[in-house]
């Protein structure tokens, strides 16, 4: 009998692993579209990020999707990750988790470029963002002008963290965090896990009527 439940499962288990599939949850701020664009008048580089709040056991960041904004196509841009050690929500105490140099595409639209980073488990309060060096006349940053939440923060050389809407910036900016979840089974794992457990019950009472 124990030789057949250590069978069992182990069958279930491969069976468990093969087709089962990762939860996704996605933190953003915007509704998809971009609406306009934001970027320093003299140049520079210019910092964004959104600041958002862990929900349940979506704790894993695993990429950062972002919308840019009106640029010289293929510039050279970063993605960030944040923790808010204080968990305020605001990042002036930011501590860097991650970052990734990455090549900006798509300019001035609303596509959402996704860009994989080495996972981290965030907590509490985190931020997600970018930064981009560019020269007068360019706007690397894209904002949704949807209902601002409060939680689209700026910065740049010489000028403090505020949020956007201290500058007269209605909306959020298009980058979000995606995480990666537990793994849940597919309903044709459990309908196979359901007929094993009955064909081990079977088994096992034939062996007993013996």
């Amino acid at each position: 009998m124990k030789r057949s439940l250590f069978l069992f499962f182990v069958i279930f288990m491969v069976l468990f692993l093969c087709s089962s599939s990762y939860a996704t949850a996605i933190y953003q701020l915007d509704d998809g579209t971009h609406e306009n664009s934001v970027g320093l008048t003299s140049g520079g580089e210019l910092f964004w990020a959104n600041q958002f709040d862990v929900v349940g056991s979506d704790n894993i960041i695993e990429s950062i999707s972002i919308a840019w904004g009106a640029y010289t196509e293929g510039l050279a841009g970063y993605v960030y990750l944040w923790e808010d050690p204080n968990d305020d929500g605001n990042p002036t105490d930011r501590v860097l988790l991650t970052s990734l140099s990455v090549v900006a595409v798509n300019a001035d639209t609303d596509i959402l470029n996704t860009y994989d980073i080495v996972d981290q488990i965030v907590s509490g309060s985190f931020f997600v963002g970018a930064s981009m060096i560019h020269n007068s006349g360019q706007y690397p940053a894209s904002i949704d002008e949807n209902a601002s939440m409060g939680k689209s923060w700026i910065w740049a050389s010489g000028v403090d963290e505020a949020i956007i809407d201290s500058f007269g910036l209605p909306g959020n900016w298009m980058i979000r965090a995606n995480t990666s979840g537990p793994v849940v089974p597919e309903p044709n794992t459990l309908i196979l896990f359901g007929a094993g457990l009955l064909g081990f019950a079977g088994a096992t009472r034939r062996k007993l009527k013996k």
